[in-house]
């Protein structure tokens, strides 16, 4: 016979009734000018985390703005995944330079261009975010953000 369950064992965290424990349900920002690439994110995001909630963004300045957003509300993101190349003249290298701290390094880049040209973007002394490169590889997606929202957690 199961137990009955007293109301302060049970938390209520971003609407889901957990029995015991809290549920926390990972978001993740993906900035990407080329909108085509949403159904495979989608897919990816789903099979690495089903609970995982994506926000999307096409441009640095809307990712940016969408990141300020979150932490003013006393929010903020697990992982960001984003391209190089961006609509406009600031690059997810500049979104990475700015929020790569505060996010510990949860950040994930993409880009057709070669692992080594992607390197020189980077001070020797600054840890590279992971590198996906373009054509883009799903079950390398789906490691790489399963292991982005799960280590150290």
């Amino acid at each position: 016979m199961k137990e009955a369950i007293a109301l302060n064992e049970i938390k209520i965290v971003n609407s889901k009734i957990v029995e015991g424990r809290e549920l926390r349900i990972p978001k993740i920002l993906i900035v990407e000018d080329d909108t085509t690439y949403e159904p495979f994110w989608t897919a990816i995001v789903e099979r690495a985390d089903r609970a995982a909630k994506v926000t999307w963004a096409t441009s640095e300045p809307e990712a940016e703005r969408i990141i300020q957003e979150a932490v003013k509300h006393g929010s903020n993101f697990d992982l960001i995944i984003t391209d190089i190349f961006l609509s406009g003249s600031r690059t997810g290298i500049d979104l990475c330079s700015k929020f790569f701290q505060m996010l510990h390094g949860k950040i994930i880049i993409t880009s057709s261009i070669e692992f080594e040209k992607y390197a020189q973007f980077f001070n020797k002394e600054l840890i590279r975010p992971m590198y996906l490169q373009k054509p883009l590889v799903p079950h390398e997606c789906i490691g790489a953000v399963y292991s982005a929202l799960h280590e150290n957690t």
